[in-house]
């Protein structure tokens, strides 16, 4: 039964190809060196004969290695008999890699006996090379078709590998040759409970319960560990649960055994997609394609990942020239492509409020920052952006909170550093005189506004023009001090530099402030 869903490419459980069996790579040879010609031919002397003079006797030539063609059939056999002997000793000691390799020798030397490709096949099985060994296997009985070794093998093997169907034909097999043998019941209960738990993960899936269905996957995987299916269905979960880079890896090893599996290429091109790796994930798309042009859903994925990535370009586009207001049409446009990629739409929204930004809106930046970091709470631009937003809007306790956390994401980064020291020092001086609104004129006033309005402020607070009660003089000279010290920090241009650093305006009149190293903070875009 398929529902339609992503599992169902795979649920069929022959879909996966067997690796055929290769020939082992060892040049130990199949021979001791007793089996060489050692006898060597005397070069001749030189002339002179032996004597002081005499030069020494030229190294005798190797003998030639005997070919296996020149052994007889019985010499052959007893020393493939020799070479199982010796894998059996090291199967026994636990070195499979070893085992396999002397069998593999055995099996050159005697390729009509059916043991040493079933020998060779439980030494693949031990190793996990399951595909090998049920290669192995299969050759095993087709030299004897009575091996009932090589049908279990074969059938463990097959059911590892998820091939549940091969699995059962062996398996039936053994039940026809052998119906004593206790170990075929067992096999069969195995591959039925694995089969039902596989139904009841696709269920899951249909009704977009990936918990429950990694629940059961898991099962069925501690039995068929490197099933197809098994490891798209996870991966599906995976997807469910934007758990991107899980749902990754878990079909690769797919992918590396077959590189036209629908089902693996497809989700790893949707985990791309949300990862904002848009040409990657159309890439898998676009291979998935080729191999069923009529794939609806990578059809869709593919438009839409095209779609979504044009979109999100249009904006950097007018961002980069400074166009701010059809930047953020352009991103607001881009957000209603895909609401379910949080990835994306998590940088969409921190680039907007840099637009936003640039248009002085904020307020509103602020807000895009804060959906963003709802999205994706490590996303350290779109915190370290709102931290710089609160610094300018004077929320300086808010740009410290910020600061922190991102300080928590990348202790190293020197900007947040800078940052953090930064609006620390603002929050110090928010409670401090504030040279700007002394003189009442803006942070960006030139040194003639600076003058003008000091004049006007030094006129109104002087002492001279306040005669009556004390405390009330005693006011207009603390004003008159303020408006003095204002004009000395903003007349000066390493005072005033100081001072918008964050440092006390009295610490630097004062000469107790030092002007700092700071880091600019990085805009850069998403």
């Amino acid at each position: 039964r398929v529902h339609g869903g992503l599992f169902s490419f795979l649920v069929s459980s022959d879909m996966a190809s067997h690796g055929k069996m290769v020939d082992s790579d060892d040049d130990d040879g199949y021979y001791s060196e007793d089996d060489y010609e050692t006898a060597a031919q005397s070069a001749p002397m030189a002339a002179g004969g032996p004597g002081a003079n005499a030069k020494p006797a030229a190294a005798p030539a190797p003998a030639p290695r005997p070919s296996i063609e020149t052994l007889s059939r019985e010499e052959r056999q007893a020393q493939a008999m020799a070479k199982k002997e010796e894998g059996n000793t090291a199967f026994k000691d636990g070195d499979f890699e070893t085992a396999a390799a002397l069998y593999t020798q055995a099996i050159e030397l005697a390729p009509w006996e059916a043991t040493l490709y079933g020998n060779r096949a439980q030494a693949f099985f031990n190793s996990q090379k399951f595909d090998k060994c049920a290669a192995d296997a299969d050759k095993s009985i087709e030299l004897d078709p009575n091996f009932v070794k090589g049908y279990l093998r074969a059938g463990a093997a097959c059911t590892r590998l998820g091939e549940f169907s091969r699995a059962r034909a062996r398996l039936a097999k053994v039940r026809e040759l052998d119906p004593s043998n206790k170990h075929v019941a067992d096999e069969l209960a195995q591959i039925d409970n694995a089969l039902a738990k596989m139904s009841k993960a696709e269920e899951f899936l249909a009704a977009r319960d990936p918990r429950a269905a990694l629940n059961a996957l898991r099962e069925v995987q501690e039995l068929a560990p490197l099933a197809p299916q098994v490891l798209v269905g996870i991966a599906e979960a995976y997807i469910l649960l934007r758990k991107y880079e899980d749902a990754q890896q878990m079909v690769s090893s797919v992918i590396r055994n077959d590189d036209q599996n629908v089902g693996a290429l497809y989700l790893r091109g949707v985990a791309y997609h949300y990862l904002d790796n848009p040409e990657q994930a159309a890439n898998h798309f676009r291979r998935v394609l080729q191999c069923d042009p009529d794939h609806r859903r990578a059809q869709s994925f593919l438009k839409l990942t095209k779609k979504l990535a044009a979109a999100k370009d249009e904006g950097n586009t007018h961002f980069k020239a400074r166009r701010y207001n059809d930047a953020v049409a352009a991103y607001t446009a881009a957000l209603a492509v895909d609401p379910e990629n949080s990835t994306v739409n998590a940088k969409l929204y921190a680039n907007r409020a840099a637009a936003l930004k640039g248009l002085n809106k904020n307020a509103e930046a602020i807000a895009d920052c804060t959906t963003a970091l709802e999205l994706d709470p490590s996303y350290l631009r779109a915190l370290t952006r709102r931290a710089e937003l609160y610094l300018a809007t004077e929320q300086f306790r808010e740009a410290i909170a910020d600061y922190d956390a991102a300080q928590k994401l990348d202790p190293e980064n020197r900007d947040v550093a800078s940052g953090l020291e930064r609006a620390k020092r603002e929050l110090k001086r928010a409670s401090a005189l504030n040279v700007y609104k002394i003189l009442d004129v803006p942070r960006d006033a030139d040194e003639a506004t600076i003058l003008k309005a000091y004049k006007k402020k030094a006129r109104e607070c002087h002492p001279d023009k306040h005669t009556g009660s004390e405390a009330s003089r005693e006011e207009a000279e603390r004003r008159f001090k303020e408006v003095q010290l204002a004009k000395n920090i903003l007349t000066d241009p390493e005072k005033r530099a100081m001072y918008d650093e964050g440092h006390d305006a009295a610490e630097i009149e004062n000469g107790q402030a030092q002007a700092s190293q700071g880091f600019g903070h990085g805009h850069g875009h998403g």
